[in-house]
């Protein structure tokens, strides 16, 4: 069957990426959540998958509440649709550590974390086989080329935040799991043309150390930068531990590989495009 894909959410930084990589290779088409919820069942149905990207500024900071949860109100609708859900959900659902794999006990330690695994709990419960979720690692991609609404600050808005305050955080040895926006493009359409279903992680699979990640965002920096090191204080109110997710269930699936220099690339091309100064 050809996929007809429906994304929900017009202003949102993945879902606009998605939608642009999707349009060169399937049907695909993209609205807000109030449009999807005048939506009824026979047209949602022409389409094999829903991709939410929209999300409540409240899920992300308060206690779980399901009228913030636009996920969940997504899949009630669904529930008697034959089209599959595809949840975006995190890699927060984790506790930080190394080599994560998707049947580790999950032991969120943020507020958004929690939200999400409860929101992944209550979409099992409703969609059951009919459901597809990512547990996503950090992404890499520019907000600025389709003016993206922020819900919430990412590594690389924090980093871009504080240069322009003069200074760059000391993370020492610290690591993480990314990818780029293009990266998980990639990876959601070849898990859709496999008709995947299930809980992935996805990820690099593999450990990107902090200091050479920022030194490649600084690769047009022309201005004093001071190498910060943060207090006791000040780390705690950030997340500061290291972690990387184990990929091997999704390589398993689809034929992906991750490629550091398309990371270093993204890199360069971010550097470029908020600190290149035109003449």
């Amino acid at each position: 069957m050809k996929k007809k894909i429906l994304i929900i959410g017009e202003k949102s930084f993945i879902g606009n990426n998605l939608f642009n990589y999707f349009k060169k290779k399937l049907t695909v088409k993209k609205i807000s959540y109030n449009k999807f919820n005048q939506l009824n069942i026979k047209y949602i149905n022409r389409y094999t998958h829903v991709i939410n990207c929209s999300l409540n500024p409240l899920y992300t900071k308060k206690k779980y509440n399901k009228k913030y949860d636009i996920d969940l109100k997504i899949a009630k609708k669904l529930k008697n649709s034959v089209c599959k859900f595809i949840f975006l959900s995190s890699r927060h659902v984790y506790a930080p550590k190394d080599n994560i794999k998707e049947l580790f006990k999950e032991k969120p330690i943020s507020q958004y974390g929690k939200n999400k695994k409860i929101t992944e709990d209550l979409l099992f419960k409703n969609l059951r086989n009919n459901l597809l979720i990512l547990r996503i690692a950090n992404i890499i991609g520019d907000r600025k080329i389709i003016n993206s609404r922020k819900v919430h600050k990412t590594f690389i808005d924090i980093f871009f935040d504080n240069l322009k305050l003069g200074y760059v955080i000391n993370n020492g040895k610290k690591y993480k799991d990314f990818l780029t926006i293009g990266q998980l493009s990639k990876i959601v359409i070849k898990l859709i043309n496999v008709n995947a279903e299930g809980v992935f992680n996805v990820s690099a699979g593999k450990k990107i150390f902090l200091s050479k990640l920022i030194n490649w965002l600084l690769k047009y920096n022309k201005t004093k930068t001071v190498i910060k090191n943060i207090t006791k204080s000040e780390r705690n109110k950030i997340e500061n531990k290291s972690f990387y997710l184990n990929n091997s269930k999704l390589r398993k699936k689809i034929n992906f590989n991750f490629r550091l220099d398309e990371l270093k690339k993204e890199c360069f091309k971010l550097s470029k495009n908020n600190l290149y100064e035109k003449k």
